[in-house]
């Protein structure tokens, strides 16, 4: 047998991704947000062990609107079905990272979360 190396590409990413969001009792999810049948808003999040809990952890991976349909109330929507899965499976906490500056977003999470004062460092 003769094995090929390529490089990943966008599309590996991308089909990876959807294939572990679309599986229920895996710990990446994804949920989506609809009004009158059309899709309006996703998020992805991820569930995982902690080192300072007992208990899982959620993380708010990533999620998004519409421009056209921010405001409307599908992002709170999208946030308490991550809340809510979360607390099914008895989860210590729900936390993601914003952008200092989405203004719009953070509104949003101003009215249902609690802003933390942790610091983030990448390298």
């Amino acid at each position: 047998m003769t094995a090929t190396v390529r490089p990943v590409t966008a599309a590996d990413v991308y089909a990876a991704a959807w294939a572990r969001m679309g599986v229920p009792f895996k710990a990446m999810l994804s949920s989506i947000s609809a009004y009158k049948g059309r899709v309006i808003g996703l998020d992805s999040y991820l569930c995982r062990h902690s080192f300072w809990d007992i208990e899982n952890r959620c993380y708010l991976n990533d999620i998004g609107a519409l421009s056209e349909n921010r405001g409307t109330g599908g992002g709170a929507k999208l946030i308490e079905a991550v809340v809510s899965h979360a607390k099914g499976r008895n989860s210590a906490a729900v936390y993601w990272l914003t952008n200092n500056g989405n203004v719009k977003a953070r509104r949003l999470y101003d009215y249902v979360a609690t802003l933390t004062p942790f610091v983030k460092y990448q390298v």
